[in-house]
């Protein structure tokens, strides 16, 4: 294993940055925010009437990682397995999950509307997590008047809401495809409060799962933390504000006991308070937490599956220790460092089998996980911690974000180059290779997808074609489609939305490799934010080197425009650059090449095709707004349907 001095430090840091790219983390949150208010409608409709008397005042409310900003981007699992024949190759296509939350409020209101009727009143229990619900008398003789019928208990219990929510997946299963639902869905038994209902989605080379979790939760008046407002926190997170908006949302209580049980005790439940501390993390924090749960999932779990080993129990520790570091740390210099913190503040709670939840500290979250199971999982948690090299090489192996596409893993990228090292090669020409090989995988996905639009541009500028026609056109390109994909005349409008996201993804990616590269060549630690001006200069550079394609050339340098919000035209913004490059930096070509190059590139800025496929801020604008309700479908179907041949209707 590496050492940990300043070249392993400076690997790490490249190798996480590459592997799980910021504007990757950042799109993830886009396109969630563009879900948002599809998955908010759809749930509605799902939810409209309970089987139990407790309907009246509901209302919906988004929760889960999805909507956290903190789920892991969709990305492909590569697993292996030894067989008779030798080792197999087996992959899944992974999604977050939808949650959908209907919040009842605490009172009971007859079918005529007059008669009112708090349903409980809540008693603590001796876990401060946990509470009772005792049914008022007054609801308990409204309820029998309005003929519904009531349990001889004095405590309402969770199944009566869980069945409820049971019977609502069931129907929201349906009317999302009833089609889909007979053939390929799955209805499980209640997981923790939720009814979860799993849909398997026909492929033909990957298996892929959409799990949906259907969660009925009252309403709670008052706040059960007060502790939690008023204690030390040295980053300063969250601050005063923060804290008054958590505190104002409230809170809910969820049908499901100790160690997941259904009985009489419910747990309180911060889903609003969780959303909003997520959404005041930065893209980096984000990511750290993502890449933790990547490890839990295919490094911790590999050695010992466990369900006591939970995402909410890592959220937990995560925010414990958002509170601890201050945010000034919170670096791409450090992420290595602070993952290594986060394990250690997981080993350290599975080793005293004491995890305080960070609203209630008083509330053990491993009280009732079998010791010998923290001991396990505190031996897989420390070999990780320990041999972070080949966690990065388990991932890198096993982990292909969509978003990234074909681009090869970073890790293997090193690994492959530290194979081929000459002896008088440095460790520093190495990490270059490394990043000249990713840059132009990136390179290679560019040219692809601006061939699919331009393609499309024309179908859309000269009719439908016929498949000789097609044919050459891909011929012409240059293009190599994924597997399955047969796109017709229409399509690129289906998927325009995939395409300009991964472009947007696979630029800002390569414009972060060469930067790099540029940086490591002048012996200087990896920048993290670059003025415009050296990105033009260094992007431009590249390009020369590598005689980039028109095409690509426009694309890149008005995309850099436009993420800067420099308006400028690109073909006067091209010519500037060029001239700048012929007075201070000699070029790989010969004169006569790069004079043929130059003019092929200027030549394209005005091309109408080309125009066509660039950055446009109005799309950008209805990415992040929603304002187009088909936006979901076309990314989530296009995504399946354009990678991985599959094809249904949402």
């Amino acid at each position: 294993m590496m050492e940990q001095d300043k070249e392993s430090r400076t690997f790490y840091e490249i190798i996480l940055k590459y592997f799980l790219p910021m504007p990757v983390v950042e799109n993830e949150n886009v396109k969630h925010r563009v879900r948002e208010r599809s998955t908010t409608n759809m749930a509605k409709a799902f939810v409209e009437k309970l089987s139990v008397p407790v309907t009246q005042n509901q209302s919906q409310v988004s929760s889960g990682s999805r909507l956290d900003g903190l789920s892991v981007p969709e990305h492909i699992v590569v697993s292996t397995a030894g067989s008779a024949h030798g080792l197999t190759h087996k992959s899944s296509y992974e999604m977050s999950d939808i949650d959908d939350m209907a919040v009842v409020a605490n009172l009971f209101v007859s079918k005529n509307g007059v008669s009112k009727s708090r349903i409980f009143d809540t008693e603590p229990t001796s876990n401060p997590l946990y509470i009772r619900l005792r049914l008022t008398k007054d609801f308990v003789k409204l309820a029998r008047e309005e003929g519904y019928t009531i349990s001889r208990t004095d405590y309402l219990p969770t199944r009566a809401v869980t069945d409820t929510a049971m019977e609502n997946a069931t129907s929201a299963a349906k009317v999302m495809n009833p089609e889909l639902l007979s053939r390929h869905t799955q209805m499980t038994d209640i997981h923790g409060p939720a009814a979860t209902s799993v849909i398997d989605i026909p492929g033909f080379a990957y298996q892929a799962q959409l799990n949906r979790d259907n969660v009925i939760a009252y309403r709670h008046d008052l706040w059960p933390a007060e502790a939690w407002i008023h204690r030390h926190r040295k980053s300063g997170w969250p601050d005063k504000g923060l804290l008054h908006q958590c505190v104002s949302a409230g809170c809910y209580i969820v049908p499901v006991g100790p160690g997941g049980l259904q009985g009489l005790e419910w747990r309180y439940s911060f889903t609003a308070q969780e959303r909003l501390l997520a959404n005041s993390l930065t893209l980096l924090q984000r990511k750290v937490y993502i890449i933790m749960k990547l490890i839990q999932r295919h490094c911790v779990l590999e050695e010992f599956p466990s369900t006591a080993l939970s995402s909410y129990h890592l959220k937990n520790v995560f925010f414990w220790l958002c509170e601890k570091i201050p945010r000034g740390h919170w670096t791409g210099a450090n992420i290595y460092q602070i993952l290594v913190t986060f394990l250690d503040e997981m080993l350290g709670c599975l080793v005293r089998g004491y995890l305080p939840h960070y609203f209630v500290p008083e509330g053990n979250l491993f009280a009732r996980v079998p010791k010998a199971h923290l001991r396990q999982l505190a031996r897989s948690i420390k070999k990780s911690r320990n041999n972070m090299f080949e966690v990065l090489a388990t991932l890198g192996l096993k982990v292909q974000f969509i978003d990234l596409y074909n681009a090869r893993s970073p890790m293997l990228l090193f690994i492959q180059s530290l194979q081929s090292r000459q002896p008088t090669t440095s460790f520093q020409q190495i990490l270059i290779s490394t990043l000249n090989s990713l840059a132009d995988d990136y390179i290679r996905e560019i040219r692809l997808w601006l061939g699919k639009i331009k393609a499309g541009q024309a179908h859309k500028l000269d009719g439908f074609k016929n498949k000789d026609n097609e044919e050459k056109d891909r011929n012409t390109l240059n293009l190599q489609e994924p597997e399955g994909v047969s796109e017709t005349a229409g399509d690129w409008i289906q998927d325009q939305g995939l395409y300009h996201i991964a472009l947007n993804n696979l630029t800002e990616c390569l414009q972060l490799a060469v930067c790099d590269m540029e940086n490591l060549r002048m012996n200087k630690s990896c920048q993290h934010q670059h003025t415009r001006e050296f990105l033009l200069a260094v992007m431009v550079k590249y390009m020369v080197k590598h005689s980039l394609e028109a095409s690509i050339v426009v694309w890149i340098l008005t995309y850099i425009n436009f993420r800067t919000e420099k308006h400028v035209d690109v073909k006067s913004t091209l010519e500037n650059l060029f001239a700048l490059f012929e007075k201070n930096d000699p070029t790989a070509l010969t004169r006569e090449e790069y004079q043929t190059w130059k003019l092929s590139v200027l030549t394209a800025a005005d091309h109408p095709v080309v125009l066509e496929c660039l950055p446009n801020a109005e799309w950008h604008k209805r990415m992040i707004m929603g304002t187009d309700s088909n936006l979901l479908n076309w990314i989530f179907k296009g995504v399946l349907k354009a990678f991985r041949g599959i094809d249904i209707d949402i």
